[in-house]
């Protein structure tokens, strides 16, 4: 539980700017394997909707756009070893070059994957 918390403190800010990230996908996939983007996308649009500001709909459209990558991802309602379990194929089907005994490694190796495979 401590590590969830963790981990949308650190990505708070991952659904409203991935989109300016050079890799999209990936920014996705390095936040789903320790974060439940479910919760993260949620936490996201309040942030949102809390500010003032004129871009706001932009904003929360955003979010909506994360929202839809991390469906068709398969990685918006679980993650941690199951969304490491899907970085890992995608992986090994776009780039051969993945460590396959990645899915060993857990809590607190997502470092150690994203230094590893180009996700």
């Amino acid at each position: 539980m401590r590590e969830s918390v963790v981990a949308m403190v650190l990505f708070h800010g991952r659904p409203l700017y991935f989109v300016d990230r050079p890799d999209p996908h990936r920014a996705l996939i390095e936040a789903a394997v320790t974060a439940p983007l479910k919760c993260l996308s949620a936490l996201a649009e309040a942030d949102a909707l809390g500010r003032i500001c004129p871009d706001q709909q932009e904003l929360l459209d955003r979010v909506a756009m994360f929202r839809e990558l991390a469906a068709e991802s398969k990685c918006l309602a679980s993650y941690r070893a199951r969304n490491l379990r899907i970085a890992q194929q995608q992986e090994r089907e776009a780039n051969k070059s993945c460590v396959d005994n990645a899915d060993k490694h857990t809590k607190g190796d997502s470092v150690w994957i994203v230094q590893r495979c180009r996700l």
